[in-house]
């Protein structure tokens, strides 16, 4: 995962500035162990990596590293995986099953929520993208995902964490965007919209 910062680095300074997304510092080991060990979940090696070189960015951030959607650090994680686990008691799933899909079929369980995916990103309206720990019979362990309060057809983003990141450094290099001061600017008509509904993945 380092060679990838190095290459998104080099990318976001040359169009916007690096500087301007204000993430963290690495993760220690300590962090990442206690991240595993509040959730359960043994994160795959290349997410390891990925929160070893910067541990997210912090909530008051507004230029979110995703095209505009907030890259969590660990302690942000925890409390979002929190906030979900509260509510399995709450009888959603039950609820709110004959709304819920999976784009594809078959590749994501059905559900409103589930202790097993684990959000890393947050768009400030309770909608993430995460890794899944959890799929269906159709899909891949550590799938990555976009699940939420607003997402009733959770998409499949990519089979892995490193195919997640590949596909958005193309994103990078081939969609016309500008980062400022304020906020992302999206020059291409087709990806003007929230990043959890792009196509191309």
């Amino acid at each position: 995962m380092q060679e990838q910062w190095e290459k998104m680095t080099t990318i976001f300074n040359a169009r916007g500035g690096f500087n301007l997304l204000e993430l963290n510092n690495g993760a220690t080991a300590e962090e990442i162990a206690q991240l595993e060990q509040h959730t359960g979940l043994e994160l795959p090696q290349a997410f390891r990596n990925f929160l070893s070189v910067h541990n997210g960015q912090e909530p008051g951030n507004g230029r979110g590293f995703f095209f505009g959607i907030r890259l969590l650090s660990i302690k942000e994680i925890m409390r979002q995986w929190d906030t979900w686990v509260a509510l399995e008691n709450d009888g959603l799933n039950e609820d709110l099953a004959d709304s819920m899909e999976s784009s594809p079929e078959g590749v994501i369980k059905p559900l409103y929520l589930n202790r097993k995916w684990l959000p890393i990103t947050h768009d400030h309206g309770g909608n993430h993208i995460g890794i899944d720990f959890d799929p269906d019979v159709k899909g891949k362990m550590h799938q990555i995902i976009s699940f939420g309060r607003d997402e009733d057809t959770k998409k499949l983003k990519a089979d892995s964490f490193e195919e997640f990141i590949g596909k958005f450094i193309g994103y990078l290099e081939s969609v016309n965007w500008e980062l400022n001061a304020e906020r992302w600017d999206i020059k291409d008509k087709e990806y003007d919209m929230h990043f959890h509904d792009w196509n191309a993945f």
